[in-house]
């Protein structure tokens, strides 16, 4: 059997300086293959002194990959680890294993609502927003959803259920007696994980494994004593290619500019005073799903429930008291008209607005309805933060005619309107902490529970940005979600 290879030079290099993008096979091209153990291969490796810090800005790596057998084969290898500097000619092997679905048997079936006139019931495994209770799309594998009676059920009602294979939502045109059907599910779940590559301290290269999930892989944690050079994603839904592959480029935390600190800073000055003197404080949170907690496994885990017990922490001597205002679907073109009334009316002493539905609303308006925001902030008194969000995917952006994401007019608009208000408003700018996701090794679906909703880690990354953006010092905390 002959083995395909992919040659990329210097990837690493070429990535920083040259943007340089994977190349991608399309799936007629990849070949699907059995699983393969875990290798690592030992070679000599030279070691130099070198004093550079390590971000891995300066390593040099060749790969080429083996698609038929999963293997990535690095040769040579050029790699800062420290105070020394490996540089060596041997091949290095790493086999990726393969990432297959998961199967749940015997899942009880729970009918939450009824809709036009019929039960439904999401299978728990695509249920990734719990606050719309909206199922996810393409998590559940394609035709393996199987129903059966519950042992001893009387209400067993298997003949009326329709079947959505997609998205793993069952519906029952006769309703069903209470919540409990008696009906129980057997079906496969897709599965995505991320391993990452390392080499050792010894010089030698190994793989080593993440944890397969539904959705929102993140890498494994690696040991101390070893340097992480590439994130290889797999997924149960596509076969192995390149553009599975991520170099890790940089391994420092991301962090806001000094500028924008400084700028912040003097847009808060009222707010901090406050809370660091001991003082009660009131804070509002104004957004849409993403700020009411959507994609997040428990409701302690959202940006706005992260963000006020990190205050807390920072401040044990102020009362911090905080409101969340989101509003799934919600836009400041639909609730701008209330923000006095909902708001303002009590003085809070800080407004939080996120609102990333905003990319779909034209330019024109945003920019108008701002200026409104801003205006009506500072006639009450209240310092007013404004949240540039993360990237969702490229799904998301196509499914809203090409609106949103990167460097959106949405997102351009906020950095400008920080720009053109200095001292005025803050800006807590998540989108820049998503931008630098790629220098990381890391893919944005990696924060994302369904192309658009951020994970646990997603909003916890919020957090950090938007805590970062509060700290009233010019320092530069590290962040702890910028992995």
């Amino acid at each position: 059997m002959n083995s395909r290879h992919l040659f990329l030079t210097n990837l690493l290099a070429l990535s920083l300086t040259s943007g340089l993008v994977l190349p991608c096979y399309s799936a007629s091209d990849d070949l699907a293959v059995p699983d393969a153990p875990e290798a690592t291969t030992q070679a000599p490796v030279e070691s130099t002194p070198n004093q550079t810090t390590p971000t891995g800005e300066a390593n040099d790596i060749s790969l080429r990959l083996d698609l038929e057998n999963r293997g990535i084969i690095l040769s040579p290898l050029r790699v800062v680890m420290g105070d020394k500097n490996f540089v060596t000619d041997k091949e290095f092997t790493v086999s990726v294993p393969l990432c297959p679905p998961k199967k749940v048997e015997n899942e009880k079936l729970l009918f939450m609502r009824d809709y036009a006139g019929a039960a439904v019931a999401i299978l728990s495994n695509c249920l990734a927003n719990r606050h719309a209770r909206l199922a996810t799309s393409f998590v559940v594998v394609d035709g393996s959803i199987t129903l059966k009676a519950a042992p001893e059920s009387a209400n067993a009602n298997i003949a009326n259920c329709s079947i959505n294979q997609s998205c793993g939502v069952i519906t029952n045109s006769e309703g069903i007696p209470g919540k409990d059907a008696g009906i129980l599910a057997d079906y496969s779940v897709h599965q995505n994980r991320v391993d990452t590559v390392v080499v050792q301290n010894d010089g030698t290269v190994a793989l080593i494994q993440g944890t397969s999930v539904n959705w929102a892989p993140l890498p494994p944690t690696v040991p101390a004593d070893v340097y992480p050079i590439l994130n290889v994603y797999s997924s149960s839904t596509k076969l192995f290619s390149a553009a599975d592959i991520v170099p890790i480029v940089s391994n420092q935390p991301y962090q806001i500019s000094k500028t924008l600190v400084r700028n912040n800073k003097t847009a808060l000055t009222s707010f901090l005073k406050k809370v660091s003197s001991g003082q009660p404080v009131k804070i509002k949170f104004w957004g849409d799903s993403i700020t009411l907690g959507a994609g997040t496994s428990v409701d302690s885990a959202s940006f706005v429930n992260r963000v006020v017990k990190g205050l807390q922490k920072r401040y044990p001597n102020s009362q911090i008291t905080a409101s969340n205002l989101g509003v799934g679907g919600g836009t400041t073109l639909v609730r701008y008209k209330q923000f006095t009334s909902e708001v303002l009316a009590d003085k809070p002493d800080l407004v939080v607005v996120e609102f990333l539905n905003d990319m779909l609303v034209p330019p024109a308006m945003v920019k108008t309805i701002y200026a409104t925001l801003i205006e009506q902030a500072k006639e009450a008194g209240t310092d007013i933060l404004f949240c540039a969000p993360h990237l969702p995917l490229d799904s998301f952006i196509k499914a809203n005619d090409g609106k949103g994401g990167g460097s959106a007019p949405y997102t351009r608009f906020l950095r400008n309107l920080a720009q053109q208000n200095l001292g005025v408003i803050a800006l807590a700018d998540v989108a820049a902490w998503s931008e630098n996701l790629a220098k990381k090794g890391l893919k944005p679906e990696s924060f994302v529970v369904d192309g658009i909703h951020p994970s646990d880690a997603g909003h916890a990354a919020y957090a950090d940005v938007i805590l970062q953006t509060l700290s009233p010092s010019v320092e530069m905390p590290k962040l702890n979600s910028s992995k």
